[in-house]
């Protein structure tokens, strides 16, 4: 009896690769929706900025027309009139920061993560290191994740 040898023919095959993808056509004007991460990070800087802005007019009110408000109540405690300007300056910026996440602006992300980055850095080397600085970094990682909506 004659003997079959049967040979398996392997195909070698290589990967597939692209150069680039292609590009994503979306309609004009669509604006992807909005992840909930974002939406509570907007939120959170907003509401953050709102008590910057009204701890800043108290604190103002204080300086000029004297204790209005008992000591007691303070949230800076005793603060001259450019500290106060800056308290002010930073609540509205944080407030024009959370209206860019709102309406998921591309500068306002990554205004956010280098904020965010920058906070955590600041605390690791001042030896504050907590929780907080985890939370910083998990934001600034998340919405590097979710730029994709951002327009």
């Amino acid at each position: 009896m004659p003997s079959t040898q049967v040979e398996s023919a392997v195909v070698e095959r290589s990967p597939v690769t692209f150069d680039h993808l292609p590009e994503l056509e979306l309609p004009p004007g669509y604006v992807p929706h909005r992840p909930l991460g974002v939406a509570v990070a907007a939120v959170l800087f907003g509401l953050g900025g709102g008590v910057l802005i009204v701890a800043a007019v108290l604190a103002m009110l204080v300086d000029v027309g004297g204790p209005l408000i008992p000591p007691s109540y303070w949230i800076f405690g005793s603060t001259t009139l450019s500290v106060n300007v800056v308290l002010l300056g930073v609540g509205v910026a944080l407030l024009v920061v959370a209206d860019g996440l709102w309406r998921q602006e591309e500068w306002s992300l990554y205004t956010t993560t280098l904020l965010a980055l920058g906070t955590a850095i600041y605390f690791v080397f001042s030896g504050s290191v907590t929780i907080f600085v985890a939370l910083l970094i998990v934001l600034s990682v998340y919405l590097l994740a979710v730029r994709r909506y951002f327009v």
